[in-house]
C-alpha cells in the first residue's frame, strides 16, 4: 500500500490536478454567472415591486368600486323615494284639478241658476 501513495503523489508531481486555462476558464464562468444572477435577482426585484405595487393598486381600485357601489345603492334608495313622492304629489295634483273642475261645474250650474231666477223676478216684476 506505501507504494500505492507514493505513486499516486509521483503522479500529481507530474500532472497537476488541472491546469491553469481550465482553472481560469472557471474562475471566468464563476464571475459570469454570478453577474447573471445578480442581474436577474435586480430584474426580479424589479418585477416583484412592480407587481406589489399593481396589488397596491388593484386594492385601492376595488376600495373604490365598492364606495362606488354603496353610493349607487343608496342614490338609488332615494331614487326610489323620490319616485314614491312624485307619484303621491300627481295623484294630489291631479285631485285638486278634478275638484277645481267641480267647483267650476257647480258655479257655472250656479250662475246658470241665478240667470234664471233673475229672467223669472223679471218676468214677476213685469206682470
Amino acid at each position: 500500500m506505501s507504494n500505492s501513495r507514493e505513486a499516486a503523489r509521483e503522479s500529481f508531481r507530474r500532472v497537476n490536478e488541472t491546469c491553469p486555462e481550465v482553472d481560469r476558464a472557471l474562475t471566468q464562468a464563476s464571475e459570469i454567472i454570478k453577474e447573471q444572477t445578480g442581474m436577474l435577482r435586480e430584474a426580479l426585484v424589479a418585477a416583484i415591486e412592480e407587481r406589489m405595487e399593481a396589488d397596491d393598486r388593484i386594492s385601492e381600485l376595488e376600495h373604490d368600486v365598492q364606495g362606488m357601489q354603496a353610493t349607487i345603492e343608496r342614490l338609488e334608495g332615494h331614487n326610489a323615494v323620490l319616485e314614491t313622492e312624485n307619484s303621491i304629489l300627481q295623484d294630489k295634483i291631479c285631485n285638486a284639478i278634478e275638484e277645481n273642475l267641480e267647483q267650476h261645474q257647480e258655479i257655472a250650474y250656479l250662475k246658470s241658476c241665478i240667470r234664471d231666477l233673475e229672467d223669472e223676478i223679471s218676468d214677476l216684476r213685469a206682470v
